[in-house]
């Protein structure tokens, strides 16, 4: 089996809002024409720098995102020190190639991004956030209130749901790749490490087997599915959303019916939640 690099991960903050106590805080985005090459995108970098260094501006926070015919810089900024912002503005707007310059503030110790909707991933799929505690929350409740049936319900939902992923991820890697569809288990190994970046687990190892009929072992840590069961009295209860997820996902893969068996679970005790997926071979 697989297994993937240990090391010790980071937490990745999104600046949807930025609580900066004791700062004069700044939105900015600067939209250019599309860049023709390394050394524009260097020399680009380096002005917009020097801007900021003349004036004293403090980046707490950047991001760029690439659109069709233009790039956008975003950038969340200590103006303390400014003292003149609108030559500030007109000095980033007077630079070569760029259409726009939006922004938001100042405010005081706290300022959100109100220039941006929606939050998307994956080449353009509306996303929103919610924490992994309220969904565990939730997850609870239902168990709570439905026992085995919510078991049920969270299956289906997953395996909906990653058949719909699947269908995404071949698509989108194939657009990537010249058109050529990616051989499964590249498609797949793309899907769980864009779960770990997306926050859902810690992929720790992973593996197919396509010898007679097509078995895969997926294990993981830190699953936020897990959290909802941990101090639950069910022992017939499994990380079923995120099983779901992985048979469904196969299923539409490989053009052919899966099923997925949670065999350890760090909600019962173990140190990570591993997963058997499983070609249903019809009798």
């Amino acid at each position: 089996m697989k297994k993937f690099l240990k090391r010790t991960l980071k937490p990745k903050e999104f600046p949807f809002i930025v609580v900066e106590p004791g700062r004069k805080l700044l939105v900015l985005s600067i939209t250019r024409k599309m860049l023709s090459s390394s050394l524009e995108n260097v020399q680009f970098h380096h002005a917009v720098l020097d801007i900021f260094a003349r004036h004293k501006v403090l980046v707490l926070r950047a991001y760029k995102q690439m659109f069709q015919e233009s790039l956008e810089w975003v950038f969340f900024v200590d103006a303390s020190k400014v003292e003149a912002l609108e030559e500030l503005l007109g000095s980033l707007k007077a630079l070569k190639g760029v259409l726009s310059v939006e922004w938001i503030g100042p405010e005081n110790n706290v300022i959100v991004d109100l220039l941006h909707f929606p939050m998307t991933s994956r080449g353009g799929v509306r996303m929103i956030i919610f924490s992994a505690e309220t969904l565990s929350r939730v997850l609870t409740e239902l168990y709570k209130a439905f026992g085995t049936g919510a078991s049920f319900i969270l299956y289906k939902l997953g395996f909906d749901y990653g058949q719909e992923l699947s269908a995404h991820f071949k698509k989108m890697l194939a657009a990537v790749s010249g058109g050529i569809e990616l051989p499964p288990k590249k498609v797949v190994e793309s899907f769980l490490k864009y779960n770990v970046s997306s926050g859902w687990q810690v992929l720790e190892a992973f593996e197919v087997s396509t010898e007679g009929r097509i078995e895969a072992t997926v294990r993981v840590r830190e699953l936020w599915e897990a959290l909802a069961r941990k101090g639950l009295e069910m022992e017939e209860v499994n990380c079923d959303l995120f099983r779901g997820i992985l048979a469904g996902f196969f299923t539409n893969l490989y053009g052919m019916k899966f099923k997925a068996v949670e065999v350890a679970c760090a909600a019962k005790g173990a140190p990570y939640c591993e997963f058997r997926i499983i070609e249903q071979v019809k009798p």
